[in-house]
């Protein structure tokens, strides 16, 4: 996606709006900026818009603007882009519940009004299977099957409860209400089917290139440059820092009047000033993604890699199952409003390293 905005409202670059991308950007004979870009309009017809002020991909898991930099003659190294592929597929299951099916479900009294009804996850590495059934919006229930062991995942309704009843692996069965609740909401839900294969995982990074490498007026942002395993739940977040990183960078530029177009560094703050929560990030999700049995690393790489952070990870869960400091701890980092150094804070460690691991 293009985004052609303006630096300075008085200045005659005050176009604003976002394109589908298609074809070449074309640089500067310096090679500090990007200059004019081939636009593809609504009705397929190409535009070229020259004097571009800000280029930003958002064309997702395409990471075009990779190829983008490649075409304009720009120094990008081929092994920028790192990929592994966490091999899963999922299926979510959607049920519409009434309120006359909704009092009907033997849902236990303590769960009825939380989001997440019921959540089974493998105890051990038979399998790598995850059961999720939620309440959403609009007298809405959600069964996801998430699956990273190559299971053949329902499709029918018919097929749902086969496929449950046939879980194995965890210490506890799954209990006899749920199995009736997802009876129930087979028979009289009507059930919709949406299955996904999650592409490869992959991180552009973007910020380990020189300021005189990148055209200062280029930027990539959510999976465009990186892109997480979305059970993570993650990658809204993600997005999210990204926009609030370009506002900031942006006013920082136009509180100087008179403005006109982009530092030479901005495209290199940018990417800097994100680095170690997009590290962390890509580090953590791949490390817990070599878990598992279908997951093809890395190049350069094994999945022995990050053997003792599955390990803290597994600790961490089960602690917070039983703990409310160290379930805070756990929600504040997973919605990236803290460090993983929180986790070392002396109590919420003791708490994590003593208590027995459910996995």
């Amino acid at each position: 996606m293009l985004k052609k905005c303006s630096i300075d409202c008085s200045c005659p670059r005050t176009s604003l709006g976002w394109l589908g991308l298609s074809g070449e950007v074309r640089a500067t004979e310096d090679r500090a900026s990007i200059e004019s870009v081939t636009v593809r309009l609504l009705d397929g017809s190409h535009l070229s818009i020259d004097d571009v002020a800000l280029v930003a991909d958002c064309t997702g898991t395409t990471q075009a603007g990779l190829k983008w930099l490649k075409s304009a003659g720009f120094n990008v190294p081929q092994d920028i882009r790192s990929s592994y592929h966490a091999n899963i597929s999922y299926v979510t299951v959607y049920f519409t519940v009434p309120p006359e099916l909704g009092v009907r479900l033997p849902i236990p009294a303590a769960l009825q009004s939380t989001a997440s009804v019921y959540i089974y996850l493998p105890h051990d590495d038979a399998q790598s299977l995850i059961v999720s059934l939620s309440n959403v919006d609009n007298n809405m229930m959600q069964l996801i099957f998430l699956d990273t062991y190559g299971h053949d995942l329902p499709r029918t309704g018919a097929e749902v409860l086969s496929f449950v009843t046939g879980i194995r692996g965890c210490k506890k069965p799954i209990p006899s209400w749920f199995i009736e609740v997802i009876e129930l909401l087979c028979e009289h839900g009507n059930p919709s089917f949406d299955a996904v294969k999650i592409p490869p995982q992959s991180f552009v990074r973007y910020h380990s290139l020189a300021t005189g490498d990148l055209p200062s007026n280029f930027i990539a942002m959510g999976d465009a440059f990186l892109q997480l395993n979305p059970i993570h739940g993650q990658g809204f977040s993600k997005a999210v820092m990204n926009g609030m990183a370009l506002n900031s960078f942006l006013h920082a530029v136009t509180s100087n009047s008179g403005v006109t177009s982009l530092p030479r560094d901005f495209a290199a703050r940018y990417f800097k000033n994100s680095r170690h929560t997009m590290n962390a990030l890509w580090d953590g999700t791949r490390l817990h993604d070599y878990g598992t049995r279908l997951c093809v690393p890395m190049d350069g790489e094994s999945k022995d890699i990050g053997r003792f952070a599955r390990w803290f990870e597994g600790k961490l869960i089960s602690a917070s199952t039983k703990d409310e400091e160290v379930a805070s701890a756990l929600w504040h980092v997973r919605h990236m409003f803290a460090s993983e150094r929180v986790f070392l804070a002396p109590t919420v460690l003791w708490k994590i390293l003593t208590t027995r691991s459910l996995f």
